[in-house]
């Protein structure tokens, strides 16, 4: 995903997630999507309606995982009011959504180190390393 993003937002980060709610009115939903999309940590959100069931409505989110994750994200819908489908399909998504979320966040918290550096006492000579013994 290119383009531009709110100022804080890590572009290596951003991670799409789909997130299905059932139940909810279009009150409701457009209070939800304007609570997400006034979040720091979110990108781009955009609302979808179901495909077979007119009742089910899916929110596309692209949110920064150094900065959030899909618990914090699911806490903002449903105390908006909104209700996350809880059939088999969903409750996988969450919990894949959950392991790489947190994969992002702790690859993001990384401090990297230098893996070709030479060992210690591997540039001094050989009757050097000798001598202390």
């Amino acid at each position: 995903m290119t383009g531009e993003h709110k100022p804080g937002i890590h572009e290596g980060f951003v991670l799409t997630r789909h997130i299905d709610l059932v139940d909810t009115d279009d009150v409701v939903t457009a209070a939800i999507v304007e609570v997400l999309a006034n979040e720091d940590s979110v990108a781009t959100i955009s609302l979808k309606p179901g495909r077979k069931n007119t009742g089910r409505k899916r929110l596309n989110i692209h949110y920064d995982a150094s900065l959030t994750n899909i618990d914090h994200i699911a806490e903002l819908i449903c105390s908006g009011g909104g209700h996350i489908a809880s059939n088999w399909l969903m409750r996988k998504r969450l919990s894949s959504y959950r392991f790489t979320d947190q994969n992002a966040y702790d690859n993001a918290k990384h401090q990297p180190t230098c893996c070709n550096k030479m060992p210690p006492g591997a540039g001094t000579p050989l009757s050097a390393r000798q001598k202390k013994r």
